[in-house]
């Protein structure tokens, strides 16, 4: 039996359909696409790639600067379903595995169809990719970023290296947080030719300076973003951080929280630059 809170939660919402369906014409979309409502930046990157931009009706909190002439609807943690009933969307698209509390049974209780796409790997990408082109009639748009995608990531792992250097990606400091290999980064570092220095199986790693150690990652990548605005160099980070590899043989890089982690086809360019650092790790390590 569903819970008394979530229940009345359900009663208000179908009320709330009730009374926008008999209040309000329908809207036709533009190019008869769907309606759709994206709660995950990277999904809304892969409907502007693929030239359907005019699908999407609303943006989350964090979408601001992607889709500024679009409403929010809240956070993609905290989505507001009112909200979103109220804009009466034909889709609302999700990340596989986003922990989106009673949402979900809201919007299905309230007739919506909601879609989860999955975003932890290079293939999950593929098959997102091929999803969306097939819902917004953009089959031939889809296919074309495949295909550049496996172009390029083949590209990358025909590199010839002596070795495969140990590397960390950093998503918050302090309170360590970094990629696990069940990450779509893990993806992007076996293709640069690198190995990931946290050999555990989830999507983000919490550890100790003491485990930090001894991993001792070869290449270090900092992601900025809405977790990590304003990272502290590593030169100022103490003893630990200083007897790094990575520190020492001045292998410490910045880049974009979202052209790493979110699973979109820029996804590309960051497994690029990445691979330069890593050549350029392997060409230093070089008798």
């Amino acid at each position: 039996m569903p819970h008394p809170l979530l229940s009345c939660r359900i009663l208000s919402v179908l009320c709330l359909k009730l009374c926008l369906c008999l209040a309000l014409p329908s809207l036709a979309p533009a190019e008869n696409l769907p309606r759709v409502i994206a709660l995950h930046a990277g999904i809304a990157e892969i409907i502007l790639a693929l030239g359907r931009g005019d699908a999407l009706i609303a943006r989350t909190a964090t979408d601001e600067a992607l889709l500024p002439h679009l409403p929010s609807i809240g956070t993609h943690l905290r989505p507001n379903v009112e909200a979103i009933v109220a804009l009466r969307p034909d889709h609302v698209l999700y990340l596989d595995g986003t922990p989106i509390g009673d949402a979900l049974d809201l919007l299905q209780s309230a007739g919506i169809p909601t879609t989860a796409l999955p975003g932890n790997s290079l293939e999950d990408l593929f098959a997102a990719l091929t999803s969306l082109g097939q819902l917004l009639n953009a089959q031939e748009e889809a296919a074309a970023h495949v295909q550049r995608l496996k172009d390029g990531f083949a590209a990358l792992q025909r590199h010839n290296l002596s070795h495969r250097p140990r590397v960390l990606v950093e998503l918050r400091y302090p309170n360590l947080l970094v990629s696990g290999t069940g990450s779509l980064v893990q993806s992007l570092i076996q293709a640069a030719g690198g190995q990931n220095a946290i050999q555990a199986p989830d999507k983000v790693v919490r550890i100790s300076e003491e485990e930090l150690l001894r991993a001792a990652p070869e290449v270090c990548i900092i992601l900025r973003g809405p977790m990590h605005p304003s990272p502290v160099p590593y030169s100022q980070r103490g003893k630990v951080f200083a007897a790094l590899p990575c520190t020492y043989k001045g292998r410490v890089f910045e880049a974009d929280q979202a052209a790493f982690s979110r699973p979109t086809p820029r996804v590309l360019e960051a497994a690029q630059m990445l691979a330069g650092w890593i050549q350029a790790a392997d060409a230093q390590e070089m008798p």
